[in-house]
Parts: structure tokens; C-alpha cells; sequence
């Protein structure tokens, strides 16, 4: 029997859990120490491998750091610690996140891991387990949800997924959302920078098929970068001084599969990251629906002169190719557990060709399989 799940409204929608019990998570501080961490999570487990996720940062005096992760079957950390001095280290050009590639767990087992920076500020503790070797009958408790709307912070059933002690949680896209998510209409917003949190500079004219687009005023790829960055930091953070940190303990509750949908590119024309480059989509006019082509992704072409996010290697590309589109997808894999895997390798059709892959499949046991793509759909198939 084959179940398939589709993409349901996150945290507006029922959070669908399955197998109750007990788990709680430990964040240890200091106050005194200049280094913040932003939060931990893990991805993409197999049976032997796990990918960790963490951001570490002086803000008054940014510099890449070297961390130390330690991981261990205790939940208490009071014993059984492996430590990996110099693990990963943090990178300014990805603002400051680092992943570590873990390798040679057991399988069907239960780990908890946390980072330490060079003065020794922990972060969080994480947990994430193995998937059960493919030869074996095991039951699989697993949630699923996706767009986590900056307004709808901070998410208050996302609180709840410690207690669940799951399996691994499903990720479905829209893990941010890219316009307003402004908390309060005026004032200080609770003193809290990122509570006043406008929309960000737009990547291109609006996806809509029947319009005709305009070309003035978009984002640098800079402005991309760091305005996309900024709203997947949001995430993590708490509304007001003191409470909840939003989506920090859902991501270290459990390990994830995380996939992607349109509102990581902005719900504009990168979203059509299989098409064409050409004209605005219906074309020229507006009106061509048969030959719609999506956004130019050309350097200076004729659609959209000198939008620096659209340069390309030649007239005839892909949008998922141009600057634009790549620098959006870069920022999303930064700031997911995702696992490091080699591009597309599809010869007979270029418009995957190189591509990043952002897609697999892995088994839980002998009698489950998770497929996950990328737009809003994961199909757990149940055997």
C-alpha cells in the first residue's frame, strides 16, 4: 500500500504527529559571552550518516569560528561524549553558519549533539536518529508540515514537538516566507530589531501569467543575499524579549528532511526554474500564453536590461542557472541540514544538467520509504 502525502499549510494547519512520549531539550548559556549561536539542527539521516547545522556569532565583532561539536547517546550529555574538535568552521561569506557531514552512526540509534566555540559558549542540544538498516521491521513516528510565515511567529505548535519524540519530521517548503512579517503597526516593536521586518527588494516582476511585467528598481544580488538571510535568522528568534525562540526548538527536536518551495525565490519568476530564457512569461506583450518563457535570464537580454541577477552564460539557458535564482538557492541550502551531495548528472536534459540536487529517497526499515523533491510535495510510501 502506497500513502501520498501532500504539501499542507504549516502552522496554520493541523501539525499530524504521531506516537506520543517524553523528550525534553536542554539550552545552555551565557550571558557574559560575546558568541551567540542561533539555534542547531540535523538532516538528511540515513542509517550510518547525519548532517548538522549550526550559526555561531559575535555580532559586535563578526570573524569566522572553529567549533567543536560533541555528540552522545546520553540525553543529559553526563556521559558517553564523543568529542570532534574543529568539526567545522563558520563562514562569513555564508553568514556565519557551518554544517558538519557525520558519518560511521549506528544504525536505529538516538543521538544528541551540541556545538562549543573556541571560549566555550554550548549551544542548544540537538537530537537526531538513525534510520533503521533497510533489512528491518521497525515502526516510523514522523510530523509534516511547511510555510513557516513570519507572521504567524512564533509558532506555537512547533513548541509542542519535543514531547512527540519523533522519528524525523518532514520539512515541506516555504521554510520562510520573503515578504512583511512586521509584528507590531508602529513603535519599537517590543525593542526587538527584527520584529520590524519589511518585505524584501524584489527579485523580478510578479509570477502572474497574464500581465505584462515591468523592469525597474530590483534587487542586487547582494540585497538578495542579505535580505533572504535575514528572514531565515527571523526563524529562530522570539517575538518578545524572554519568550519562545520561534522555530529554534523545532529544528533541534528531531532530525529533518527539509525541501523547498516558492517562496525561497521569492514567489517571483525564479520560481519557473525549469524554463527558458526569454521574454517576460506570456510574452513580450503579455499575451502569448503558448510561448510563455519565464524571466530573462540573459546578461542584458531583452527583457530585462541590466538586472545584474539574471546574467547567464548564454541566450538559450535556464532560469535555475541565472545569478539570481543561484544565490537564492545557496542561501536556502545554507541554512537547512541538508547534505552535501554532487550535482545533477543528467546529460539528456539540460534543464537539470548541473543542477544542485535537492532531492532523494531513504528508507526506514524494510517497510518505509521517504522520496522527497522539491515544491511542496514528499511522498512517504508505506510498503
Amino acid at each position: 500500500m502506497k500513502t501520498k502525502f501532500f504539501c499542507i499549510p504549516a502552522f496554520r494547519r493541523t501539525l499530524f504527529v504521531i506516537f506520543l512520549a517524553g523528550f525534553g531539550l536542554s539550552i545552555i548559556s551565557n550571558a557574559q559571552a560575546a558568541v551567540t549561536f542561533l539555534g542547531v539542527s540535523a538532516g538528511d539521516a540515513t542509517s550510518t550518516h547525519a548532517t548538522l547545522w549550526t550559526r555561531a556569532v559575535d555580532s559586535a565583532a563578526p570573524a569566522n569560528l572553529v567549533l567543536r561539536l560533541e555528540i552522545t547517546t546520553d540525553p543529559a550529555f553526563a556521559s558517553s561524549i564523543t568529542p570532534f574538535p574543529g568539526a567545522c568552521s563558520t563562514d562569513s561569506t555564508k553568514d556565519y553558519v557551518c554544517k558538519v557531514e557525520l558519518n560511521g552512526l549506528i544504525p536505529n540509534t538516538v543521538y544528541y549533539y551540541r556545538f562549543v566555540e573556541p571560549l566555550g559558549v554550548v549551544s542548544n542540544i540537538g537530537r537526531v536518529k538513525t534510520a533503521p538498516d533497510a533489512s528491518t521491521g521497525a515502526p516510523v513516528h514522523f510530523a509534516f508540515s511547511g510555510d513557516n510565515d513570519g507572521l504567524i511567529r512564533p509558532y506555537a505548535l512547533a513548541s509542542v514537538l519535543p514531547d512527540q519524540n519523533l522519528d524525523f519530521y518532514v520539512n515541506l517548503g516555504d521554510v520562510i516566507y520573503e515578504n512583511a512579517s512586521n509584528l507590531t503597526l508602529s513603535g519599537a516593536h517590543n525593542g526587538e530589531s527584527w520584529l520590524n521586518s519589511p518585505s524584501v527588494t524584489l527579485s523580478g516582476s510578479s509570477s502572474t501569467l497574464n500581465g505584462v511585467p515591468t523592469f525597474t528598481g530590483f534587487a542586487t544580488q547582494a540585497q538578495l543575499k542579505s535580505e533572504y538571510e535575514k528572514k531565515y535568522r527571523e526563524n529562530f528568534l522570539p517575538v518578545n524579549t524572554g519568550g519562545q525562540n520561534s522555530l529554534q526548538v523545532l529544528y533541534a527536536s528531531q532530525g529533518n528532511y527539509t525541501i523547498w518551495d516558492n517562496h525561497e525565490l521569492g514567489n517571483r519568476q525564479y520560481i519557473n526554474g525549469g524554463a527558458p530564457a526569454g521574454g517576460s512569461i506570456g510574452g513580450a506583450a503579455g499575451n502569448d500564453m503558448p510561448t510563455g518563457r519565464g524571466v530573462d535570464a540573459r546578461d542584458n537580454g531583452a527583457g530585462n536590461l541590466g538586472n545584474v541577477n539574471d546574467v547567464n552564460n548564454s541566450s538559450s539557458d535556464y532560469i535555475n542557472r541565472s545569478t539570481g535564482f543561484i544565490t537564492l538557492r545557496n542561501v536556502f541550502i545554507n541554512y537547512q541540514p541538508i547534505t552535501n551531495r554532487p550535482p545533477v548528472n543528467a546529460p539528456t536534459d539540460p534543464r537539470t544538467d548541473g543542477t544542485a540536487q535537492l532531492y532523494f529517497s531513504q528508507p526506514w526499515g524494510k517497510n518505509a520509504i521517504l522520496i522527497t523533491g522539491c515544491l511542496g510535495t514528499s511522498f512517504p510510501s508505506l510498503m
